[in-house]
């Protein structure tokens, strides 16, 4: 591993394939742990992850095995969630590596010099070039050049103490080149060079850091490193300069515990709530998560869908992993406040660790430089709570610590997932059963019992989502018997966006949440966004969601990449899109209130051409009889489906059908009427082909009561429902056979 990867077998050289080395770099840097299939594809293709994913990944396990041959099998190991491989230090050079800095460094630290120069040594020659071509995670990267600078340092700290410092002089000149800012090389180089008989050189080396420092970083050297300074001017050296551990800083004192100063250990979290209920899975991956030494976990998910109570109460029962303690920020990213920017969040982290005031830096760079330094031997759990994009945690993360970094955040933190390793967990709803509990927790058993179909309403009502829940038990709390009932046709007369908040706090409320959510979205994504809420139904293509909003397929995908990123909506399949019920009631209200009413009619009607006229070329497609065409065209924006083939067509048919069917019948009930029975009357032979009678005569009579309703049985708008449509309807009612065969209909056509 240190180097171009390479396998070896019984003395031979593995030939592999670049995706084959990919993955056993992936499974070697965690050797001996397993790394679940779901990290696997995402560091393998990262952004671009195949559709069959975890069915390539076993592809590339079985042929890493095969070319590995009969020690395959025993190496690569398949074990729930994923694979591990099976490697000592003697068969891995980075295993051997780490295992050589840990000897050298305690041997530094209780004086055995030469022990420790021999394991430094050692150490560096198991390096046999840049690893970097083969590293899949720029956070590995940083660790193993962590690693290697450790042990030059070590060496050359041993070698400063065994008389060796000229050997050393060449190497830290390197090192201090390439780490300008680096105060310990600095350090051991100044030593070396007052050793050698060039004290005028090493307070060169000294003034050049102090300027970089002070210019760069607005700070001083660190007390240690004046008071080598000080020691080399006097001419009196150090029995040790140098060798203080990087973390000494000017007011603190690490202890063997890992505490900070003065020994405190931070215990930050925030009580977890008592009504917690369900989330066994959840809580089993963040266990396993846990226990794979992940660096950074993700859990996101939608405004009100509990990660917050979730990262609680895993952390809670977690704390015990973490002895050095536990930090917690809410980092405010989707809030009526500015979100927390990484210049306030280092600083309060710090004092978190111990330290004083006084004693931080000027600087977000020398703030998180030392902020890392405190938590490199340390193991704490950081929380890092309501985070809105990566560049307010990037900062905030550990590096080479053995900590873990829990992420909550609406958004998916791609750019984490991407750049920095993260491990991601999407937080879903509850089922019926969990939010059911909620309901009893909350309300009590006895209550629940006495109105189970109505506490099962409740639930569905809220879209299962746990805000919407604990706000509408909120309401229920103590008041009289069968107040579930009662709550449950309140929600249905008044709308539930209007009733789901928290008397005397109105912040505490479903619409603030999804407020918040919206918010964040750029102005013409809003636009977008809230257009979407004219569509019927809890599902729409892609397609469909263009002509309501009037732009290309292309630019609808782009636009909807940030409403999908922030759980408002969610891609069940490529060009496929579905959301709760709340957000689509969310998204109406929000078109009612900002778009005039002349927007709104012409995105309706951008949508009722899209599928009247995509009805029309199907037909046409299928070879199905259709003498007479709508007059003139579909309106600008509408963008109907064309057709080369009836499989095309009909698949198109299949996959749309519900959508076409809520289409009709909102165009019945809401407006603009004569469509329905425009669009009943296209869809005529296409349900004789693919769907059952009575699909065609519930449509029908949604027809006919449009037509109805809208004049009174006027029969110029009772003639947009065709002829044949009202004769099915008038032979259903009476009983008789349904009349497939009857003659051409006419397709009017009006300006709606």
């Amino acid at each position: 591993m240190l180097g171009s990867l390479e396998v070896e077998v019984e003395g031979s050289v593995v030939p592999l394939t670049g995706r084959q080395r990919s993955l056993c770099t992936v499974l070697l840097l965690s050797a001996n742990r397993v790394v679940s299939v779901e990290r696997i594809v995402s560091r393998l293709w990262e952004d671009h992850p195949p559709v069959s994913g975890a069915a390539r990944v076993r592809s590339l396990v079985t042929e890493v095995r095969r070319a590995l041959g009969p020690v395959g099998a025993r190496l690569v190991v398949t074990q729930s969630p994923g694979y591990v491989i099976r490697v000592g230090p003697d068969g891995l050079d980075l295993l051997a590596f780490e295992s050589l800095i840990k000897n050298g460094t305690r041997a530094a630290a209780a004086g055995g010099w030469n022990e420790a120069f021999e394991s430094f040594e050692r150490a560096l020659t198991l390096w046999r070039g840049d690893p970097h071509p083969d590293l899949s995670a720029p956070a590995e990267q940083f660790r193993l050049d962590e690693l290697r600078i450790t042990a030059v340092e070590g060496r050359a700290e041993a070698g400063n103490m065994l008389g060796r410092d000229r050997s050393s002089l060449a190497e830290l000149a390197r090192l201090v080149a390439e780490h300008p800012l680096r105060e310990r090389p600095h350090a051991l180089f100044m030593t070396a060079l007052h050793k050698a008989g060039r004290t005028g050189e090493a307070m060169a080396v000294y003034a050049g850091l102090r300027k970089r420092m002070i210019v760069e970083l607005g700070v001083e050297p660190t007390a240690e490193l004046r008071e080598l300074h000080r020691r080399l001017l006097g001419g009196t050296g150090a029995a040790r300069t140098g060798a203080a551990p990087a973390g000494r800083f000017r007011g603190y004192q690490e202890h063997e515990s890992g505490a900070g100063a003065a020994g405190v250990i931070p215990r930050q979290l925030p009580a977890a709530t008592h009504r917690f209920v369900g989330r066994a899975d959840s809580m089993r991956r963040m266990d396993e998560a846990l226990a794979a030494a992940e660096p950074v976990v993700l859990l996101v998910g939608a405004a009100g869908v509990g990660k917050t109570a979730l990262a609680l109460h895993w952390s809670h029962l977690a704390a015990r992993h973490f002895p050095d303690g536990q930090l917690y920020l809410d980092m405010r990213g989707f809030h009526d406040s500015p979100p927390m920017a990484p210049e306030e969040a280092v600083p309060m982290l710090l004092q978190g660790l111990g330290c004083r005031p006084p004693d931080i830096p000027t600087g977000l760079d020398a703030q998180t430089a030392l902020y890392r330094t405190l938590l490199a031997d340390r193991r704490v759990l950081i929380v890092l709570d309501d985070v809105a994009d990566p560049s307010q945690v990037r900062p905030l993360l550990p590096g080479t610590s053995r900590s873990l970094t829990l992420v909550t955040s609406r958004d998916r933190l791609d750019g984490l997932v991407a750049l920095d390793s993260a491990h991601r967990l999407t937080c879903g709803v509850l089922d019926s059963a969990e939010a059911l509990d909620l309901i009893r927790a909350a309300s009590g058993p006895a209550r629940v019992a006495a109105e189970p179909q109505a506490a099962a309403r409740l639930a569905a009502l809220c879209d299962f989502l746990p805000l919407a829940l604990c706000v509408a038990t909120s309401w229920i709390g103590d008041r009289e018997p069968n107040s579930i009932g009662a709550y449950v046709r309140a929600l249905a007369d008044r709308g539930r966006l209007a009733r789901l908040y928290v008397e005397g706090d109105r912040n505490v409320a479903v619409r603030a949440a999804l407020d918040l959510s919206y918010e964040a979205l750029p102005a013409h994504v809003r636009r977008a966004f809230r257009l979407l809420g004219l569509m019927p139904g809890k599902g729409f293509s892609a397609a469909a969601a263009a002509a309501v909003t009037g732009v290309d397929r292309r630019r609808l995908e782009e636009l909807l990449r940030p409403v999908v990123r922030l759980h408002l909506l969610r891609e069940t399949w490529p060009g496929r899109f579905t959301w709760d019920d709340l957000v689509h009631e969310y998204a109406g209200q929000r078109a009612a209130a900002e778009d005039s009413r002349a927007e709104r009619k012409a995105a309706v009607r951008r949508l009722l051409d899209h599928y009247l006229y995509g009805i029309v070329n199907a037909t046409e497609a299928c070879g199905l009889y259709l003498p007479r065409q709508p007059a003139g065209a579909a309106v600008a924006g509408a963008n109907p489906r064309t057709f080369t083939c009836s499989a095309d067509a009909y698949a198109w048919f299949d996959a749309e059908w519900q959508d076409i069917a809520a289409v009709v019948v909102q165009a019945a009930e809401q407006g603009p009427r004569p469509y329905a029975g425009r669009l009943v009357g296209g869809l005529r032979k296409l349900l004789h082909h693919r769907l059952p009678r009575s699909e065609w005569i519930r449509l029908t009579e949604h027809a006919l009561a449009a037509a109805e309703a809208e004049a009174a049985g006027d029969p110029a708008v009772r003639a947009t429902v065709p002829l044949p449509l009202r004769r099915a309807a008038l032979r259903a009612a009476k009983g008789r056979p349904h009349p497939y065969d009857e003659g051409p209909w006419p397709l009017a056509h009006h300006a709606g």
